[in-house]
């Protein structure tokens, strides 16, 4: 493995291995690795499934299980090992099912035929009084662990719990809510699904399974799930859910031109027979997120989605007090940073220099965080240097109140369109000015939203028709964040330890997933046809479908280069920058660039390929090489985009040279008070005529 840290069959022997010598826990990670750089093998998936099984995370093994069985749907092995999977959590008519069809091909299987009549035979389990007593103590450390915020903590209980009583759906769902309040989804939805599946009935675990579906951008299962919480419990809030549902990764450009279609005629249909949404926090997820990554401008979209909201919930237009009637007076600006993602996410790296910057002679800081709160280092950072540090409670009206009362003059949404809270929130009127920038770089749509904050090196002439907010574009500022310079604590690996060879030219795409749109795979295939030593890296991460539809995709495409298209691991903060310094060229994804991960490629010096095009999210990169003066890396087609990759890829004292002039002139971008002394005087200039117009 220190040899050839990216081979996914050493990966996938380690994790067997260490399996056989009863070492579960320690073939977790192996396990995982192989899964991520083999996204399209079975043999991969079920090794890890059994690794999980093993470990008594038997929601997950299902879902590992399951998504073998796509792959390889005849497979005894696999179809054995969902049915033991299945029998263990008292699904023993599907586990019936199962062995069922490996008989059919084997008759003389007798994993499988011993299998079918202990699933026949299966009558759930009585506790007895001692379990029973074990299994409550267990519920209630969960409950106390996570109403203390110890959500990790509280996991293990439950986790602890379902080892015990593998049969119990609340257990899961209790297991499923946690997961996704830490953020991960995969799992979580894992834990709901089958929490619906062990009691048909159980509504909130298919409607919480539809929720992250859809979150995750997985159409179909979200339709699934949803479907069956609506024959549980007829609800408006779920019927539009399921009708506003997008995938994440397209297949086509078609696909998406009909994903668009589908959205855009369920707004009009709820607008010609509105329904009442009584609680739209808890049973929605803000169905535009995956929108902003189709490449077309989305204000008309957007706006419609905002009627939608205010028709199927009047209450969300609701204003504080303070903002009646906007009066002068003494003292500093008081104005309020929010969002839910403040902690090591780029909301946060883009936050903290302006909180910690900005002028307190003129400025009264807060910062306002989103439930459910997850604390790291840069949380803490942020806190110190807060002036007053406010966390909303959970509930949308209490939320509104709190702030009011703050009685705030600038209300700056770092994001909105991320998740659903700031979303609903924005709706209301809680400052006589608000704002939302670029932390989801798409207009919200919402007529409380009085401006949008960019930069004039990222809009074009016609960018005032992009946004339902008024534009301002703040001067000669590349990033929009007086952000701090990435630091490598840690000597850099080579490019040998990190798994490449040095004789193959590595291009890096590190985006998220969903950022690759279908109008990418036309340069990436482009570069590999002509530079034969080529290999492109993806970074596979939170959701194990997407890496799966997007190699079957490279597949169908470019079947004669897909081989060189590789899924690798996510690497830690150190990690990564170790990876961005070795690699030869990054690419930046068309239609939605890069933003921080341009920022930490120019801070080793990788030079970064990019495609500017119409909409502000696909001009970050450009403006950045603007501020340092280097031409020669941003692209006006996609025929020279390929052009310049295989030009620095292929030729070493071209890349050499590229890299000199970043390192050179990469302090450009970092720690820029020019960022802060224009965001100051828009505020200024904001408030100001606020107040002129009251």
């Amino acid at each position: 493995m220190e040899r050839a840290p990216l081979d996914a069959a050493a990966w996938h022997s380690l994790a067997l291995e260490m399996l056989s010598a009863r070492q579960p826990a320690d073939a977790v990670a192996p396990a995982f690795n192989s899964v991520q750089l083999g996204p399209l093998i079975a043999e991969y998936r079920l090794a890890l499934g059994w690794v999980q099984a093993s470990l008594g995370d038997l929601a997950s093994a299902i879902a590992q299980y399951e998504l073998a069985m796509r792959l390889t749907p005849d497979d005894p092995r696999v179809l054995n090992s969902l049915a033991l999977a299945c029998r263990r959590v008292g699904l023993a008519g599907a586990a019936a099912q199962l062995y069922g069809r490996v008989l059919a091909a084997s008759p003389m299987d007798t994993v499988a035929g011993e299998g079918l009549v202990a699933a026949r035979a299966y009558r759930p389990a009585e506790m007895s009084a001692t379990v029973r007593e074990q299994v409550r103590e267990l519920i209630l450390e969960g409950e106390t662990l996570l109403a203390a915020g110890r959500r990790t903590e509280a996991l293990q209980a439950y986790a602890r719990c379902a080892q015990i009583v593998p049969y119990s759906p609340r257990v899961y769902y209790w297991m499923g809510t946690v997961l996704k309040d830490l953020a991960r989804l995969e799992p979580g939805l894992a834990c709901y699904d089958l929490a619906a599946r062990i009691d048909t009935s159980f509504f909130e675990a298919a409607m919480h399974a539809g929720k992250v579906a859809a979150s995750l951008g997985l159409k179909d299962r979200a339709t699934r799930h949803l479907a069956h919480a609506q024959r549980l419990q007829a609800d408006p809030a779920l019927a539009l859910q399921a009708e506003l549902l997008i995938d994440a990764v397209h297949d086509s450009v078609e696909d998406i031109a009909a994903a668009r279609r589908r959205f855009a005629a369920a707004l009009d249909r709820f607008l010609e027979h509105p329904s009442q949404i009584v609680d739209p926090l808890h049973t929605l997820v803000i169905p535009s997120f995956y929108l902003a990554y189709h490449g077309v401008c989305n204000r008309d979209l957007q706006m419609k989605l905002a009627q939608v909201f205010r028709a199927a919930t009047p209450d969300l237009d609701w204003t504080a007090p303070h903002c009646r009637a906007a009066r002068a007076r003494t003292g500093r600006i008081k104005v309020g940073f929010i969002s839910q993602f403040l902690r090591n996410h780029s909301i946060g790296k883009t936050t903290r220099g302006l909180v910690a910057e900005l002028s307190r002679d003129r400025f009264e800081v807060y910062v306002v965080n989103i439930p459910p709160i997850l604390q790291d280092e840069t949380t803490s950072w942020i806190k110190d240097r807060a002036e007053h540090w406010i966390t909303l409670p959970e509930d949308l009206i209490q939320a509104r109140s709190q702030l009011a009362a703050l009685e705030l003059d600038i209300l700056y949404y770092q994001d909105i369109g991320l998740e659903p809270f700031s979303y609903l929130l924005a709706f209301a009127r809680l400052a006589p000015v608000q704002c939302v920038t670029f932390g989801h770089p798409d207009t919200s749509g919402i007529p409380s939203m009085d401006y949008y904050v960019s930069s004039d090196l990222w809009e074009t002439d016609q960018s005032d028709d992009h946004y339902s907010e008024r534009l301002v574009r703040l001067r000669d500022v590349p990033v929009l964040a007086y952000y701090y310079r990435p630091l490598r604590r840690v000597p850099g690996r080579t490019r040998e330890q990190l798994g490449l060879r040095d004789e193959e030219h590595v291009y890096l795409c590190p985006q998220t997933l969903f950022k690759l749109h279908p109008d990418f795979d036309r340069l990436m295939a482009g570069i590999l046809e002509r530079d034969r030593q080529g290999r492109v890296l993806l970074i596979s991460a939170h959701c194990s479908e997407w890496s799966m539809r997007l190699q079957q995709r490279f597949g169908r495409y470019m079947p004669h280069v897909s081989d060189r298209i590789q899924f690798i691991p996510p690497f830690d903060q150190e990690g990564f920058l170790q990876l961005l310094s070795v690699v030869d060229v990054v690419l930046d994804t068309v239609h939605f660039n890069g933003f921080n991960t341009s920022l930490e490629a120019f801070s080793v010096g990788t030079p970064v390929v990019s495609l500017p095009g119409r909409l502000q999210r696909a001009r970050h990169t450009q403006a950045m090489y603007r501020r340092m003066g280097i031409d020669g890396c941003v692209a006006a087609d996609e025929q020279e985009y390929i052009d310049i990759a295989v030009g620095l890829g292929t030729d070493a004292p071209r890349r050499r040279a590229m890299r000199e002039l970043i390192l050179e002139r990469n302090h450009l971008l970092f720690e820029d008070r020019r960022v802060v002394t224009e965001l100051e005087a828009f505020f200024e200039r904001a408030h100001r005529e606020a107040l002129q117009a009251t």
